[in-house]
């Protein structure tokens, strides 16, 4: 057995002891690390995805300034919808060591979910309140994104090409029979000849 397995099996056997003389020897203790996971909602309600890490825990508690760093940096967005957060709750046990037997032989001696699952403002620091040790892998702090459908404001795209308009000019008339027009299309004018309609009639004697 290496040096690795023996100390895993020494750990092991440290927490056996621990445990044994829990109600005794061993009171809440304050965590230097705390579980996170980042549930994300999609528009069904339903839950499509959960991201989880381990955050280190300096004094009790994870200031204002982390968190927004954790909202910003699991924040994110479909081409369609984005994630804003919703929640975050605090599922810790503070439950005293001469306690644990009774709660844990009586269903009825404490509602699980209402001491134990706390809503949290993101406006200040979370404090980790002190717990059992044995309770330490099972607190979990939740960061709650409900997806939310992003509304597309639809620009029109104008053509970067514009069209001329076509302008006719008329020239005098030089005589009776035939007249020009001009046609301008763009740059480019095009001439055309027009035979008049109106004819010479010339003078008969009577």
């Amino acid at each position: 057995m290496d040096s690795g397995d023996l100390e895993t099996e020494f750990a092991w056997i440290k927490e056996q002891e621990r445990l044994q003389t829990i109600q005794s020897n061993y009171p809440r203790e304050s965590m230097d690390k705390i579980s996170i996971k980042y549930i994300y909602i999609n528009q069904n309600k339903y839950i499509s995805k959960i991201l989880c890490e381990v955050l280190p825990i300096v004094n009790s508690a994870i200031s204002q300034e982390q968190i927004l760093h954790l909202i910003k940096k699991y924040n994110f967005q479909t081409p369609t919808s984005k994630y804003k957060l919703k929640d975050i709750l605090l599922f810790n046990i503070t439950l005293e060591p001469e306690h644990v037997q009774t709660y844990a032989k009586n269903d009825d001696f404490i509602d699980f979910s209402s001491p134990f699952l706390k809503v949290l403002s993101i406006l200040d620091k979370i404090t980790i309140p002190e717990s059992i040790f044995i309770f330490h892998e099972i607190n979990t702090l939740y960061f709650i994104f409900q997806e939310m459908e992003i509304q597309l404001t639809g620009s029109r795209i104008k053509s970067i090409l514009k069209k001329e308009p076509e302008v006719i000019v008329r020239e005098p008339e030089k005589n009776k029979k035939t007249k020009k027009v001009r046609i301008s299309i763009g740059n480019k004018p095009v001439h055309i000849n027009k035979i008049s309609t109106h004819g010479t009639r010339r003078n008969r004697n009577p």
